[in-house]
């Protein structure tokens, strides 16, 4: 969905959460979401997010919070439900089970928020359904926690692509869930872009916007007397040939007095201010003022 996603088979793939503090939100609120595109939605519950404390007893009674998609079998009135479990203890749970046609093949966004005693669950950025129950729920701390499966038994393994994991210690609002969703393949979690060099004029070495005598003056400062370097040493290079030595200020000089050619594109003004588009060279350009 936004570059690489998880890719899980159903069988015996899946992601094991190293228990952390960070995820033991026992009677806080939190937000799980993320993107699925599952390869099949028949025959099993597939849990998406797991956690299991070490508190208390055994199932049904170990505190635990679940989001997992699960086809039409008794327990759900045969109806394809997305579930969000947050438990207590068996008489003390809040699970919501809200009917999701799903098909597989698609890409979708989900969200499950706990905010207090109220469960609610987010398809592609709207309510789907939301339900309040239980009282003061504690889903504990400590224990193990898996994306892609049960946390504590090799069983409702996800089949499908799940990307963009976010597992928050807050209720998002909705808005923030909805723009989540519209930020859609560009992500929350965008790497950073790569710096945008400058536009500049080639032939223009120290910078001021045109080329002249002074220019070559300074290219030999540079080059000679270690005078200060250009910033943008794609404008000095005059005859572009990935670097910056005596044939730029004499390929300069010629243009400027014998009539010799002018600096290849982005040349000199008139013409406009550009970027180096020859094959590529180490000299680069990290300020111009020229333009």
């Amino acid at each position: 969905m936004v570059g690489e996603a998880l890719l899980l088979d159903g069988l015996d793939d899946y992601l094991s959460l190293e228990n952390t503090p960070s995820m033991d939100f026992m009677t806080g609120d939190f937000t799980l979401e993320l993107w699925i595109n599952f390869n099949f939605l028949e025959g099993t519950d597939q849990t998406l997010i797991n956690k299991i404390s070490d508190e208390l007893g055994p199932f049904p009674n170990d505190r635990a919070y679940l989001l997992e998609f699960d086809p039409p079998q008794i327990g759900n009135n045969f109806i394809s439900c997305l579930r969000f479990l947050v438990r207590d203890t068996f008489p003390n749970q809040n699970d919501l089970c809200v009917e999701a046609p799903l098909i597989s093949g698609h890409w979708y966004h989900l969200a499950a928020v706990r905010a207090g005693n109220t469960s609610s669950l987010y398809l592609d950025g709207d309510l789907l359904g939301s339900q309040t129950q239980g009282e003061n729920l504690n889903t504990g701390s400590g224990g193990m926690a898996a994306i892609g499966k049960l946390a504590v038994s090799p069983a409702r393994y996800v089949s499908g692509l799940m990307d963009e994991i976010g597992i928050y210690a807050r209720a998002l609002q909705p808005s923030e869930i909805q723009a989540i969703y519209q930020a859609g393949t560009s992500g929350k979690c965008r790497p950073p872009e790569p710096p945008r060099e400058p536009h500049f004029h080639r032939g223009d070495p120290n910078g001021d916007g045109g080329s002249n005598v002074a220019d070559a003056v300074y290219l030999l400062i540079f080059l000679f007397v270690q005078g200060e370097a250009p910033a943008c040493l794609n404008a000095a290079d005059s005859n572009d040939d990935g670097e910056v030595d005596i044939a730029d200020c004499l390929h300069l000089l010629y243009f400027l007095f014998l009539q010799g050619p002018p600096p290849p594109m982005p040349g000199p003004s008139p013409q406009s201010c550009g970027l180096d588009t020859t094959p590529p060279d180490d000299l680069g350009c990290s300020k111009y003022s020229g333009c």
